[in-house]
């Protein structure tokens, strides 16, 4: 299977986006990938992930900032995450975000223990 799918042949943007596909596919949390959100001005984005926390029938997404060192990449999703709180994304409530530098790959550690908070 190329880098640029998940297990279950999904297209994602990175390596580090096709690791925590496949740990939320291992873990049997249904996902799906880049799912359309509308802003209030009408603009879209696509999260990386949509997952349903399925005992509490609650949706979560998952952004994952991976050239996070990246000072034009940063001020843009910083941005974004002030156009989720508007409609209801809300960081720490039903908002994971991940994050990496070149210098610091993404943790899984990381991953694990957020998804356990948030999905399980």
């Amino acid at each position: 299977m190329p880098e640029d799918c998940s297990a279950k042949g999904e297209a994602v943007r990175s390596k580090s986006e096709k690791m925590i596909a496949d740990y939320l596919n291992a873990q049997g949390i249904p996902y799906v990938c880049e799912p359309e959100v509308f802003f209030k001005d009408g603009s879209r984005t696509c999260p990386d992930f949509a997952a349903l926390n399925v005992r509490k029938n609650k949706t979560v997404y998952i952004e994952h900032l991976g050239l996070i060192n990246q000072a034009g990449y940063a001020t843009r999703n910083f941005n974004k995450l002030l156009d989720y709180e508007e409609i209801g994304i809300v960081l720490g409530v039903n908002l994971i975000i991940t994050m990496e530098t070149e210098e610091r790959p993404l943790d899984m550690k990381v991953v694990k223990k957020k998804v356990a908070e948030f999905l399980l």
